[in-house]
């Protein structure tokens, strides 16, 4: 479940990558069981991991 600004987030990634990539190449990675929807979230989920792992304590493995 996305709230409004993660909602805003996951647009504007659709956005870009519309915007950024050529049609053909559009058709091709999303012409078959990927789709732009699982792209978007999998960026989404990046981000908050790549978040979490620089504002996490940090603790001695020993």
């Amino acid at each position: 479940m996305m709230n409004k600004k993660m909602s805003s987030v996951a647009t504007a990634i659709r956005e870009v990558i519309i915007k950024i990539f050529p049609v053909e190449y559009q058709l091709f990675v999303f012409g078959g069981k990927l789709t732009l929807g699982d792209i978007v979230e999998q960026v989404m989920v990046e981000c908050c991991k790549y978040a979490y792992d620089n504002t996490t304590e940090k603790h001695s493995l020993k």
